[in-house]
């Protein structure tokens, strides 16, 4: 059942960057996204509050992702990298989904409402991958620092993969940026003291 309804709320999602493509607005209804995922509006408000959140999807299945990933990690292993080997797993389903991951990034940006959400939508990770660490084992001192840093690293990441689509996988990125960030603070460390 559950993945029945992951089904539908990604047709759905498909449906909204379709009728975007078309028509080059968001001039659209949750009735006519509903019709072209081949559903209806009552579902539609089922899955999202509203039309635009169609554009986003469901993020429940990569926030399960990334606990699954983070709390499968060695105990043994730093609440930092077990955070980024969380979030490597989300970067690996990107790589998989790029063109409409890519498509969406562009209908983003065109659309300050729609850069409005995202912001909102994102916010909740850095509490999403603190709980997932906590509930790992992980010392609340190191999640505190670990989580944002992990987040940072995966925004940075995101962002360049999306203005660079030829060039490496969102995965690859993400596992660059880092030791780019370590050179910097430690840099900075050098210059601070």
């Amino acid at each position: 059942m559950a993945s029945r309804k992951a089904g539908i709320g990604a047709k759905m999602e498909r449906a909204a960057l379709e009728i975007y493509a078309e028509r080059g607005s968001l001039t659209m209804t949750a009735a006519e996204i509903a019709a072209r995922a081949g559903t209806t509006e009552r579902t539609f408000f089922r899955h999202f509050p509203d039309k635009l959140d169609a554009f986003f999807g469901d993020e429940s299945r990569l926030r399960a992702l990334v606990d699954e990933v983070i709390q499968a990690c060695p105990s043994e292993m730093s609440a930092l990298a077990a955070a980024l080997t969380g979030l490597a797993a989300l970067a690996t389903a990107f790589d998989a989904n790029s063109d409409t991951i890519r498509g969406r990034a562009a209908i983003v940006a065109a659309h300050p409402q729609l850069q409005a959400r995202e912001m909102a939508r994102t916010a909740p990770w850095t509490g999403h991958v603190k709980q997932a660490l906590l509930r790992r084992g992980s010392p609340a001192d190191e999640v505190d620092i670990a989580a944002p840093v992990a987040l940072t690293v995966f925004r940075i990441a995101y962002e360049q993969w999306i203005a660079e689509p030829q060039a490496r996988g969102f995965d690859q990125r993400l596992r660059e940026v880092l030791p780019e960030m370590a050179r910097r603070v430690t840099r900075a460390q050098r210059e601070f003291s």
